[in-house]
């Protein structure tokens, strides 16, 4: 099944751009995804003034319900059959907004709403990686390294309680 969302993905990919992996899988720790994450090499760091840091960046090059929502129904059956639809997003390991591959199996996995270090933590290093990257404190290159790599370990060194307040979260974390 797996093998199916792969070639679907790869068939949107080309319509989104090609993308490129970022990590390899056989690093992870196991409570990470299965896939690697890709970039959209549309996203580069002399692109991020006119890319990822201009409002409304993500939601241009979000893929539509009818390909997100179809990946999403095959990856809960091959891989939490039985399971609670809404009790998973269908994630992009490297956000759209640091410039993840938009439709890229390689970048897509299904991330748990609950339980310890969840969508939820997810989304507030996404956005203080986000507001870093923008304001040229970190570099795009390192920022999805470090969500690909381990995101758990980047939700350490990054979204801390300052950084939270300091963007305006609203939240302190799970840590």
């Amino acid at each position: 099944m797996r093998f199916l969302a792969l070639a679907l993905c790869g068939l949107i990919s080309g319509v989104f751009g090609a993308s490129s992996v970022l990590a390899s899988p056989a690093n992870r720790s196991p409570n990470m995804p299965s896939v690697p994450g890709a970039v959209n090499p549309a996203v580069t760091p002399e692109t991020i003034d006119t890319t990822i840091c201009v409002s409304g960046y993500a939601r241009s090059v979000r893929p539509p319900y009818s390909v997100t929502g179809r990946i999403k129904r095959q990856l809960m059956r091959a891989e939490h059959s039985g399971e609670r639809f809404a009790g998973y997003e269908l994630d992009h390991l490297i956000p759209l907004a640091l410039g993840g591959a938009p439709a890229d199996q390689r970048n897509l996995w299904l991330e748990p709403w609950t339980g310890a270090m969840n969508a939820t933590d997810k989304d507030a290093l996404e956005f203080v990686l986000w507001r870093l990257v923008c304001r040229h404190e970190v570099t795009l290159r390192t920022a999805q390294k470090e969500i690909a790599g381990n995101w758990i370990e980047a939700y350490r060194r990054y979204a801390t309680p300052q950084n939270l307040a300091r963007f305006h979260f609203g939240r302190t974390g799970s840590d």
